[in-house]
């Protein structure tokens, strides 16, 4: 590991930046202490919550989508994976038009994979109709109270209800603190998480992987991983037992963090 050189670009670039291992951590700095938009990592935080109702028993992955949300096509796997042919157009149309939910509710492709908000949005409103639970009570339950989280917020839509796929606001060493909970199995246990990591899709795109509501790197040693646009990333690489989280504004260049996880932590371990 480099970390000196990892600090020099983070702290230039970035609001704040963590690496830890075997639980120790090895570098840790934030820029402020205010709620942070992780934006896109949102999927990976409402995957973890779906997948513990499913363990509960409240949802079945392969249900039809209809029982719980009349009119929609589709299943919570595929929703999860991005496989419903729903796109990212028809869900700027969706909230365009402020049919939001209802317009949401058919595909538009039937290609294998479009990475979209509408998939995100409608697993929301299901697992919320499955559960009786707003998403919002689901996460202080299932993420919030046993990760000890007191600040957080989740944004809206026009309809009312949570944006399953970038409305999380977090503290910064409150992602952190999650992704450990995450990466020991002290958050989801460790046969559900690898479930919820396997690989499911080639994507086509920098030649990830995509799982369900999360991203995979094949590399030596397979990044698990959560990403949002402007830079924000939360890593776990089980082989080598190392997590990350990266949070920032970046303007483009969105996975630049990701580079330097793989040169400055990786390299050489």
């Amino acid at each position: 590991m480099n970390l000196d050189a990892l600090a020099e670009k983070v702290e230039a670039e970035l609001t704040a930046g963590f690496v830890c291992r075997d639980g120790s951590v090895l570098y840790s700095w934030k820029s402020d202490d205010a709620l942070h938009h992780v934006r896109s990592v949102s999927k990976s935080m409402l995957s973890i919550i779906v997948h513990l109702e499913v363990e509960k028993g409240t949802l079945a992955l392969d249900d039809p989508a209809s029982y719980w949300l009349p009119g929609a096509v589709g299943t919570a796997e595929e929703m999860l994976t991005m496989t419903s042919g729903r796109t990212e157009s028809l869900f700027k149309q969706a909230a365009e038009d402020g049919s939001w939910s209802r317009g949401m509710l058919q595909p538009e492709d039937t290609a294998y994979f479009h990475y979209n908000n509408a998939d995100s949005y409608l697993l929301a409103r299901l697992v919320e109709q499955a559960s009786g639970k707003k998403l919002e009570t689901l996460f202080q339950e299932h993420i919030a109270d046993p990760a000890g989280l007191d600040s957080w917020e989740w944004d809206h839509s026009e309809e009312g209800a949570a944006l399953g796929g970038y409305g999380l606001r977090m503290l910064p060493g409150d992602l952190f603190h999650t992704a450990e909970l995450l990466s020991s199995g002290k958050l989801i246990s460790e046969p559900l998480a690898d479930r919820m990591l396997q690989p499911k899709v080639e994507t086509g795109m920098r030649g990830q992987k995509y799982a369900r509501h999360w991203w995979m790197s094949p590399n030596k040693h397979p990044v698990y991983y959560a990403a949002g646009r402007g830079g924000q990333l939360l890593l776990t690489v089980p082989d080598l037992r190392i997590t990350a989280v990266f949070l920032g504004n970046l303007t483009k260049e969105d996975m630049k963090p990701f580079t330097w996880f793989l040169q400055d932590v990786l390299q050489g371990v």
